[in-house]
């Protein structure tokens, strides 16, 4: 298994736009499964990105992951609630570590 660790920024748009639905699935190339242990942050209040689309994505894992929803927080999830995103690469950190 994979012993490195991810954290997938979607709420802050980063590398998986194209799974989120952005682009035609035919326009997306085929990529791997992450298998790195996995934390995605969604802000509940996100009005760019569904709630469903996000659900879309456990297809795209092969290691242990999760999904957090951020009550009261939107689109730029990071900087809005950047202590979740302090929490969640921390633990991610230290199961890797304890693992």
């Amino acid at each position: 298994m994979n012993r490195s660790t991810a954290l997938a920024c979607l709420g802050f748009g980063l590398m998986m736009s194209p799974l989120l639905g952005h682009f035609a699935d035919s326009a997306v190339p085929a990529q791997p499964k992450i298998g790195a242990p996995t934390i995605i942050l969604q802000g509940a209040a996100d009005g760019v990105q569904p709630s469903d689309a996000f659900e879309r994505l456990d297809a795209n894992f092969s290691g242990p992951h999760q999904r957090r929803i951020l009550p009261k927080i939107g689109h730029n999830s990071p900087q809005e609630a950047p202590q979740a995103y302090v929490d969640a690469i921390l633990e991610l950190i230290r199961g890797v570590a304890s693992g």
